[in-house]
């Protein structure tokens, strides 16, 4: 029988862990997949409603793809995953980028929006910041 403190130190912890943020990943990449896509059908078909600017969309939907991949790349423990992540985080960046330069050039949106840009380039943060620390983790115990 595993006890909590022994899952607290060493190498239980780093497997809780990443599976936990494995699981995160795989869950968010999901729902901006599904998101992306049911927005990009609506695009193509005329029913959707509000402020959507395409290419921000389909990037977003695309590194949808990239948080599943980086997902099972860390379940797998692939030496893919800095590069995933990496991608991940500069996709995000530009994405944001784009947005915001559509913003000023005076483009219409709705406000939620503004926040699901900053969230996702906080969650493309986090991903890459959390898988070059669990690759550190996994290289020192090796």
């Amino acid at each position: 029988m595993i006890r909590i403190s022994t899952i607290m130190k060493g190498e239980h912890s780093t497997k809780v862990v990443r599976n936990i943020f494995t699981g995160f990943l795989l869950v968010f990449g999901i729902i901006t997949i599904k998101a992306g896509g049911t927005a990009l059908y609506g695009t193509m078909t005329g029913t959707i409603s509000g402020n959507f600017w395409l290419p921000v969309i389909a990037l977003n939907t695309a590194i949808g793809f990239l948080y599943a991949g980086l997902a099972v790349s860390l379940y797998l423990k692939l030496s893919l995953s800095r590069i995933i992540s990496l991608a991940v985080f500069l996709l995000a960046l530009l994405s944001a980028a784009l947005f915001f330069r559509y913003l000023w050039m005076g483009g219409l949106y709705e406000t939620k929006t503004v926040y699901a840009i900053l969230f996702r380039f906080v969650v493309a943060s986090i991903a890459i910041v959390g898988v070059y620390r669990l690759e550190a983790v996994r290289t020192d115990q090796r």
